[in-house]
This record gives structure tokens, sequence and C-alpha cells, in this order.
């Protein structure tokens, strides 16, 4: 059993795992993240907008993402497998990178 969880919350955690397994031991580790910092822009696919999260490093773009949310409704609107919207949208956040 593995558990990833906040500081906070590490007492309840190890009362509920404790309480509800037979386990009488357990070992913790800290584990700490980095992340980008984050921005959204919206592209156009065939005139349906797709919003693109963008990962930055020293204020340039890294990463982008389409939303799946958008790339699915984007795919119904425009009557086209999500597999090729997606692809198109990537296509048409490419002008993000430097």
């Amino acid at each position: 059993l593995s558990v990833l969880c906040c500081r906070d919350v590490l007492p309840a955690v190890q009362q509920a795992v404790f309480c509800q397994t037979s386990s009488l031991g357990l070992r913790t580790s800290v584990v700490e993240k980095t992340s980008l910092d984050r921005g959204e822009h919206v592209v156009a696919v065939d005139g349906q907008p797709v919003r693109v999260k963008t990962g930055l490093l020293g204020g340039r773009v890294v990463n982008a993402q389409p939303e799946w949310d958008d790339i699915a409704a984007a795919a119904a609107a425009l009557d086209r497998p999500a597999k090729q919207v997606l692809a198109q949208a990537v296509a048409a956040a490419q002008v993000l990178w430097p």
C-alpha cells in the first residue's frame, strides 16, 4: 500500500491505515514537487475555440497541452475524430513556442 498525501493530513491517513488494514508499521518519506509556471491561451481549430494550457520556464513556453473537454466539444461540433482535432490543436499551439 502506498499513499501520497499532504503533511497536514498525514496523522489522519496513518490512523486510517492502522484502523482499516492489518499493518503494524508505516514508513514515511518527504516528496517535493517542482512545477512550471502556467498560462492559458486559446487556439482555433476550424473556428472552434480550444484552450491550451502552457508550462513556462523563465517566461518561455516549454510545454503546451490542449484541454480535453474543448477537444471533445470541437470534435463533436466538427463531426471529426477527437484525435484529429487534438492534432490540429497541437499544431495551432506551435505559435506559442519561441
